[in-house]
């Protein structure tokens, strides 16, 4: 569809093609019906009880995942990172950071559904900043105090949640002026300057975002492009002839690369590719312990994902 069409696709195009009303078992599109549960699935009658074996043990995860949706879609996000980070507060995983810096070190039964959104919010930021050290790599390789970060991604979601990069000012207070540019996306709005802490005002730190609709290879090779200080790809496909090309065709970048994915098997898949096509191997390949907990639908298992769940690391992308 998308060759077809020769642009991205919107979210809500991708919604109505990977989510349309079918059978879980046959895929038949009529005589339906849903799972009264979760509102998720459906099923036609011939397959009921194939339906029930298969389905029930996604469907508490695809309910949880249809009421944030429900309760939170258009929601602004509000955010408060002046304490972070606290010398006393060490923390290694997403968990952690909840504790202290969202639940300021109360512990609560159960999270509120605001702070499963939260951890998807500050998911990217974080992954990066805590990676870098999982990975022993060198991240202030600048060009005077400014920092470029290049994210290449097919979701409107790291636009939205550009405003976490912020936690990387205070941790990095080197960086004067940090500009993340999402590569890809058609622009939904215009590049923007965001309204930062009192402390990143007295550091006369800034933070800025910028849209490319382009293929990566096309947009780093333009005269005026700044090299970038970090690269992050989302959800690569390493099997697509785009997305391969776009990596054979971008220049040494000798930087960080992060590859991200939402599955073990396609962080597996992605390695062993990376190392037969382009001898490169990785610093690091683990699950991600700065991982969203937010559930998302996944069309190809008919239960859920978390976004950034496997991180794999490159300290220098040089072909």
């Amino acid at each position: 569809m998308r060759k077809e069409m020769q642009r991205r696709l919107m979210p809500y195009e991708e919604q109505m093609i990977l989510f349309a009303k079918s059978c879980y078992i046959c895929f038949q599109e009529f005589d339906l019906r849903v799972c009264e549960m979760c509102y998720s699935a459906y099923y036609c009658e011939q397959h009921k009880q194939q339906f029930q074996i298969k389905h029930n043990k996604h469907c508490w995860d695809l309910m949880f995942c249809l009421n944030l949706e429900m309760r939170h879609a258009g929601t602004k996000l509000h955010y408060d990172f002046s304490i972070f980070p606290n010398g006393t507060k060490y923390i290694d995983d997403m968990e952690g950071f909840m504790k202290n810096y969202y639940y300021l070190d109360t512990i609560p039964k159960s999270w509120s559904s605001k702070a499963y959104i939260h951890t998807d919010f500050v998911s990217t930021p974080l992954t990066v900043l805590y990676g870098i050290i999982s990975a022993e790599v060198n991240v202030l390789n600048m060009n005077g105090h400014q920092y470029f970060v290049h994210i290449i991604t097919s979701s409107y979601l790291e636009a939205e949640y550009a405003a976490a990069w912020e936690l990387f000012l205070h941790t990095l207070y080197q960086i004067k002026q940090l500009t993340v540019v999402i590569i890809g996306l058609e622009c939904k709005f215009e590049g923007k300057y965001f309204d930062l802490c009192n402390k990143c005002n007295s550091y006369g730190q800034s933070l800025k975002l910028e849209f490319s609709p382009m293929l990566y290879h096309k947009y780093i090779n333009r005269p005026l492009c700044k090299k970038p200080n970090v690269i992050i790809r989302f959800d690569v496909d390493l099997k697509d002839e785009t997305t391969l090309i776009d990596i054979f065709s971008t220049p040494n970048m000798n930087c960080p690369y992060f590859l991200l994915a939402t599955s073990k098997s396609v962080a597996k898949e992605n390695k062993t590719t990376m190392k037969e096509l382009l001898n490169l191997q990785p610093a690091y390949n683990e699950q991600n312990k700065f991982r969203s907990f937010h559930p998302w639908r996944d069309f190809q298992t008919g239960s859920v994902y978390y976004r950034n769940n496997y991180v794999t690391i490159y300290p220098n992308f040089i072909l």
